[in-house]
């Protein structure tokens, strides 16, 4: 997060960390991270 949205940035949020749980290693797993300079979210894709 750092360099978004460019080398000079200083986001409010500097490094985000994304925890989730695998349930079934066999299964396709999608999460997205929605991110603008001053915040951002998550949810389970599919």
């Amino acid at each position: 997060m750092a360099g978004y949205p460019d080398a000079k940035a200083a986001p409010f949020f500097p490094e985000i960390d994304p925890v989730f749980r695998v349930t079934d290693p066999a299964a396709h797993y999608h999460v997205p991270v929605v991110v603008s300079p001053f915040g951002y979210s998550t949810y389970r894709g599919n």
